[in-house]
């Protein structure tokens, strides 16, 4: 659930990868690749 909200936001632009937490960060970055988002890594 939390990859979810964490992704949304990262996609409205109101947070960037950095401010996910670094535990979260890998599913986060997998979930926006899954999407096709592209992703800084």
């Amino acid at each position: 659930m939390l990859i979810r909200l964490y992704a949304g936001e990262i996609i409205a632009e109101k947070i960037t990868l950095d401010d996910v937490p670094s535990k979260l960060r890998p599913g986060v970055t997998q979930y926006l690749k899954d999407f096709g988002y592209p992703v800084e890594e």
